[in-house]
């Protein structure tokens, strides 16, 4: 079991819950402290409300308040690895229940903004565009020449996906017509 989830299991057993109105409260009715983490990589971090829970002697484990409210709210099925919890509003800040709802990666990238959705897909097809037209053409011979995509991963550092894609390609641009 991962530190995080159990943190989120130690704090909701210690009495921690979140209120309607987004803040969290200790057992005897405290209002805790709450601090902002940003998660993710790049340009555009996406910032979460979070609180520190103690873990055995000494350890402090940060918990980050939309996880305790869905496992508070959903139980288990919350901390399962392929589920999100999901801000319906977009607004990672916005730790009220009728924000939070479980879902998939999918939907909960398209609770994000059109625009904010529009730079992720952007850093993306950066990302996936650096390798030249002539890394290309050396991907292309290697694999005519027998190489497997575990092969051409490792020499290449290009995911599986992208080697399936630029390899079944039929031109620059695959389109309808031909397919």
């Amino acid at each position: 079991m991962s530190k995080t989830k159990e943190a989120i299991r130690i704090a909701f057993k210690k009495g921690y819950r979140v209120m309607n109105d987004g803040s969290v409260c200790n057992a005897i009715g405290k209002t805790r402290k709450l601090q902002i983490t940003k998660s993710g990589t790049g340009q555009n971090p996406i910032p979460y409300y979070v609180f520190n829970v103690g873990i055995g002697n000494s350890k402090r484990y940060p918990v980050k308040v939309h996880r305790l409210l869905a496992f508070q709210l959903f139980g288990e099925d919350a901390l399962k690895n392929s589920i999100h919890t999901r801000h319906l509003d977009g607004n990672s800040l916005n730790n009220t229940p009728q924000n939070i709802r479980l879902g998939t990666g999918s939907e909960n990238a398209m609770d994000r903004c059109p625009k904010e959705r529009r730079l992720h897909a952007q850093k993306a097809s950066r990302s996936a565009s650096r390798h030249t037209d002539e890394t290309w053409a050396e991907v292309r011979a290697d694999h005519k020449a027998g190489l497997g995509y575990k092969k051409l991963k490792l020499k290449y550092g290009i995911s599986p996906s992208s080697l399936s894609y630029q390899l079944s390609k039929t031109g620059k641009y695959r389109t309808l017509t031909n397919r």
